[in-house]
């Protein structure tokens, strides 16, 4: 193995790549650093026309080219890229008072400090982290839920649902699983009832109910 050293090295156009590094070996390119603290201010800065970084995980297809899923609207261009078809494709994580992942859309202003999460979104002009299934109506998480979250709610029936309105596409109406009421938000653009925690104990009269009270009652709850 031979070394070559100097204080700068300079690529002037090329083919396909300017610089190439070849395995097998460890890593592919290093930034050195005495113990603890590194010697740059910036470990690696890198532009381009379709992404800044490219960085792949893992064995790709026989074909030699495919490395991950098929790219989208998204990810067609982004400053960094990551994929894979094994593994992670990118992956961030703190051990500090920061959060592991921070993603922001537009200009952000009056942004509180000190948020902790393992990702954190923040934006000025949408929701500050959104998730999008084919399959799944609704975000996952491991938080204890009330009884009666998750189930699939039936259609709003005349009795229970909002009169027509300029908001009639946020119309509610409310139904009962155990003892708890759980609220559904029916929302047509994303074509299916969205869930909402609601978790309201079912209030119980001490008194008989008559029939026309009990009309009334049923009638009340999606008001």
């Amino acid at each position: 193995m031979s070394v070559t050293d100097d204080d700068q090295f300079a690529a002037y156009g090329g083919a396909n790549y300017d610089y190439l590094a070849m395995g097998p070996s460890g890593f592919g390119f290093v930034t050195m650093a005495f113990g603890n603290n590194p010697n740059f201010r910036v470990g690696c800065s890198a532009g381009g026309n379709i992404y800044g970084v490219f960085g792949y995980a893992g064995a790709g297809r026989d074909d030699g080219d495919t490395v991950g899923p098929e790219t989208n609207t998204y990810t067609k261009n982004a400053g960094v890229f990551g994929t894979s078809l094994e593994f992670t494709g990118v992956a961030g994580a703190a051990d500090a008072l920061q959060p592991g992942v921070y993603g922001q859309f537009g200009d952000v202003s009056g942004l509180p400090p000190g948020l902790t999460a393992g990702v954190l979104g923040a934006s000025s002009l949408a929701a500050g982290v959104h998730g999008w299934s084919q399959r799944i109506t609704a975000w996952k998480g491991n938080r204890k839920r009330p009884p009666g979250y998750g189930a699939r709610p039936s259609a709003p029936t005349a009795s229970s649902a909002k009169p027509a309105g300029p908001r009639s596409d946020r119309a509610s109406a409310t139904r009962t699983a155990g003892s708890a009421a759980t609220s559904v938000r029916y929302l047509p653009a994303y074509g299916g009832p969205q869930p909402r925690l609601l978790a309201l104990p079912v209030r119980r009269s001490k008194r008989p109910v008559s029939s026309v009270n009990r009309g009334r009652h049923r009638h009340s709850i999606g008001r």
